[in-house]
């Protein structure tokens, strides 16, 4: 079975501190929102040597995330981690307006009193 790559792009919301849970072993979590109709709001992990990956990065940069999705079984529950091993900057591209607000991306601009009720 080959692997494939699979990539996201989207807008950095937050990064999280780094969690160092032994002395081999650390992460750190970010997330990013993924624009369109419904904007997705998605937490990938970096591991290891990868955590360098987040350096330099801000809330608001655009990015395209290669990641494998990890799945791990504990105490008879599933759990599930995206895993991101290569982070690129999208040069010249803004935050997308949905990102920007999500709530209020869609609205119409219209400034009439007109109520939907």
């Amino acid at each position: 079975m080959s692997e494939q790559v699979i990539k996201v792009r989207g807008a950095v919301k937050k990064i999280h501190e780094l969690q160092v849970i032994s002395e081999k072993f650390k992460k750190k979590l970010f997330e990013i929102e993924i624009p369109g109709k419904y904007p997705q709001q998605v937490v990938f992990e970096v591991v290891q040597d990868k955590v360098e990956l987040l350096d330099g990065l801000r809330e608001g940069d655009v990015i395209e995330v290669c990641f494998n999705i990890r799945g791990n079984q504990y105490k008879g529950k599933t759990y599930n981690n995206l895993q991101a091993w290569e982070i690129a900057t999208i040069q010249g591209e803004e935050t997308p307006k949905a990102a920007l607000s999500p709530a209020t991306a869609d609205l119409p601009s219209d400034d009439s009193d007109d109520l939907p009720f």
